[in-house]
């Protein structure tokens, strides 16, 4: 009579445990990560949109439009909303959106604002 090896399930869960974890860990870099790119991404629109109001005879629609151009381009940030003032001495663009997530109900809101002065031409 043969006898059936038994089967050894022995730790099982430790290794579900560990792949488990391990993945989260893996999402929650990656969900970082985008995060980061969001904020440079949204960093370097504000900057475009600020270079475009502050040059002379320039206006805030202008800054908002290239400043919405680069965040359509990219498509990093869900929602994105670019926006400028424009002083006669000073100009200043804020760019807000939610970052990409890999993580379901998790999100993250990226804002970056630019400001500097006006360019003039003094008589």
């Amino acid at each position: 009579m043969r006898t059936r090896a038994r089967r050894d399930d022995r730790g099982s869960a430790e290794h579900a445990l560990v792949i488990v974890s391990t993945l989260t860990l893996v999402m929650l870099v990656m969900h970082a990560s985008l995060f980061w790119y969001g904020q440079i991404v949204a960093t370097r629109a504000a900057h475009q949109a600020l270079d475009e109001a502050r040059v002379l005879n320039g206006t805030e629609a202008a800054g908002e439009d290239i400043g919405g151009q680069l965040l359509d381009q990219t498509g990093v940030l869900i929602n994105p909303t670019v926006s400028v003032t424009r002083t006669d001495t000073d100009a200043t663009a804020t760019v807000q959106g939610e970052a990409l997530s890999m993580l379901p109900g998790l999100t993250l809101t990226v804002t970056a604002t630019a400001s500097g002065p006006v360019e003039h031409i003094d008589p």
